[in-house]
């Protein structure tokens, strides 16, 4: 638990009240994601899983995309002050580009993209600046919450494919978990792996939302946005009147409860239920083995009142 104010002259008073980070492993490095703890800028960010087996790191210090990613949103975000939005993503973008050539990655190749999500609070605007699948929570001077979930399109689908692959395999008297394995997971991970095509892809000028993509499926239910080095636009949501405190999570955390002593004990108790995460906790992927969560885990709990 963290526990002090910051003040910038100009700026009122704001409180780091609780942070976590973690990675799904138990490293408190927090894998793929980050907390995001700026002058201006305080919020999470959760990097994508890379599929591609790129290096974007050096053959001495490899590293995934969405670590990079990851990396360039926080220190971006705590470095400047002032960012109007489209100064913002034109920054992570250039920042993107110039990571990847610098590892001689061709991000025009779609299946070489990586990128990453955030939620920030933007104190001196009193917004949320948001994009991807971070969550956040408002709480209200009354106590009442005030709950922002962004689970993409794509990350439904593929969750439900997966539990009920697995459900059909179980009815059916075969283990999905055989010798380690996850054939929930093998049987979606054909389309995690064409997912990145989607990413920014309604801003392209050969975008055409009736064109389909898969499963007769089209591009326009399934695109999302990400900061993965091609245009976008950045999401924003007013912090309403009468907020207290607001909460900033990635999505290793399903549900957000007032205090991060309930939520880590809310996610314990829906693992020990639900470990290969086809139920309450439908997601991509299981509980690993040796892991103490289905996904890496950002949490930022703020005082701004």
């Amino acid at each position: 638990m963290l526990n002090f104010c910051l003040k910038k002259p100009g700026f009122d008073m704001i409180k780091i009240i609780e942070k976590y980070l973690m990675s799904k492993s138990g490293n408190p490095n927090g894998g793929e994601d980050r907390l995001i703890l700026g002058h201006n800028f305080y919020g999470v960010v959760d990097g994508a899983t890379d599929k591609s087996g790129n290096n974007w790191g050096t053959p001495e210090n490899p590293k995934k995309g969405g670590e990079i990613a990851a990396d360039i949103i926080k220190s971006t975000l705590e470095d400047n002050v002032d960012l109007n939005l489209t100064e913002l993503v034109n920054v992570l973008n250039k920042k993107m580009n110039n990571a990847a050539g610098k590892a001689n990655i061709n991000i025009n190749d779609v299946k070489n993209l990586a990128g990453a999500s955030f939620a920030a609070y933007v104190h001196e605007k009193n917004l949320i600046y948001h994009i991807g699948d971070c969550n956040f929570v408002f709480v209200k001077e009354n106590g009442e919450l005030e709950e922002h979930y962004n689970e993409i399109a794509i990350d439904k689908l593929t969750s439900e494919l997966r539990s009920r692959f697995i459900m059909f395999c179980y009815e059916n008297k075969i283990d999905p978990f055989i010798d380690g394995k996850d054939l929930g997971r093998e049987y979606i991970l054909w389309i995690l792996k064409k997912q990145t095509e989607l990413g920014n892809r309604q801003f392209r000028k050969d975008y055409n939302g009736e064109k389909e993509w898969i499963l007769g499926i089209p591009y326009e239910a399934m695109v999302y946005k990400t900061i993965n080095g091609l245009h976008t636009e950045l999401n924003i949501t007013p912090v309403p009147e009468g907020t207290k405190e607001i909460i900033l999570t990635s999505d290793g955390f399903n549900v957000i409860k007032p205090t991060l002593k309930e939520t880590l004990g809310l996610l314990k108790k829906q693992l020990k239920d639900d470990p290969h995460c086809i139920g309450l906790l439908k997601s991509t992927k299981g509980l690993g083995p040796g892991n103490i969560n289905y996904d890496d885990m950002a949490y930022l709990r703020l005082k701004i009142n």
